[in-house]
């Protein structure tokens, strides 16, 4: 749920200190209580990412917010902030796993919807009191619960949807390995043929 804050960097301070609290954001989701050990790249590849994705809306916004109306540049600075996250997300995803990079990045738009929220709420933030300003987070922490709780969620159901989409594929391999390890001790004259089918079908997928 760091995205909220980065919005209210970009909007109300200046795109270097909103590099600085997303990177820290980062940090801390891959290094505080982190469900697994995540190798330096790694951490240094989010880092990089997400830098480059406020940059780059920081760009954005401070020439859409000088030239066009305010909900139009809130608009450029979600769309580029998505657009830059998501992409180099779905990019590794798609090399690392062996997908298509535009399936990737069409299961990943349930997140739009997250990012429109914390744009139209930091700018909502950008407009109050001074004296309510930084008041105001902590104010919306129960929606930051509340938030992270979905995301969660729809991450769960993802991982369990790809983890039963394995299964079954592993369950169809091997009974066809099994039927074709019954096929070829019937008939010796084609032994391990089903085998080099495979073998080949798998070389011409790829």
């Amino acid at each position: 749920v760091g995205f909220l804050f980065v919005f209210i960097g970009i909007l109300n301070l200046s795109t270097e200190d909103a590099i600085i609290i997303a990177a820290v954001s980062v940090l801390v989701q891959c290094l505080w209580h982190a469900t697994r050990q995540l190798h330096a790249i790694q951490v240094c590849w989010s880092v990089c990412s997400i830098s480059a994705a406020v940059y780059a809306s920081g760009v954005v916004y401070g020439w859409a917010h000088h030239s066009m109306p305010e909900p139009l540049a809130l608009a450029a600075l979600t769309a580029t902030y998505f657009v830059a996250q998501v992409s180099s997300i779905s990019g590794v995803v798609a090399l690392t796993e062996s997908k298509r990079f535009g399936e990737v990045f069409q299961q990943q738009f349930w997140a739009l919807a997250y990012y429109c929220c914390g744009t139209s709420v930091a700018w909502i933030i950008g407009t109050m009191p001074r004296s309510f300003q930084w008041e105001a987070p902590i104010v919306c922490l129960p929606l930051l619960y509340i938030v992270h709780r979905s995301q969660a969620k729809q991450t769960a159901q993802i991982a369990e949807h790809k983890q039963h989409v394995e299964d079954i594929h592993g369950l169809h391999l091997r009974t066809i390995e099994a039927l074709a390890m019954a096929v070829d001790a019937r008939d010796h004259a084609t032994h391990d043929h089903l085998t080099r089918v495979q073998i080949y079908a798998r070389s011409e997928e790829r």
